[in-house]
């Protein structure tokens, strides 16, 4: 009887604690950019906030490239960028986009 009381207590025990597993959440997050068609064959800067143009500082950008053409639309997939907002430059305009940890945050300019 005691043996049956000790193997049903471990089972149970097993039970709760295989069923209070957290989700681990990536440090990092992303961004999905989709464009319209004036934005073809563009280049794009992303930058961090804030940027600093005091005494002719005006930092590198995290990112860069041309605005890739995917499956008809212009789309920029950035990953592992850290939590926070950043400046995304693409010709002469400037857009302010957030990135959450974990996740990929979807963008449409047009």
């Amino acid at each position: 009887m005691k043996k049956l009381k000790l193997t049903t207590l471990v089972i149970f025990l097993m039970t709760i604690t295989s069923a209070c597993k957290e989700e681990s959440i990536e440090p990092t997050g992303g961004l999905k950019i989709t464009l319209g068609n004036n934005f073809s064959e563009t280049g794009y800067q992303l930058y961090p906030n804030p940027i600093y143009i005091g005494n002719g500082f005006f930092p590198s950008p995290i990112k860069s490239g041309v605005v890739p053409q995917f499956n008809g639309a212009f789309v920029i997939n950035l990953s592992d960028l850290n939590e926070g907002t950043y400046i995304l430059v693409i010709r002469s305009l400037s857009y302010y986009v957030q990135v959450t940890k974990g996740k990929v945050r979807e963008y449409r300019f047009d």
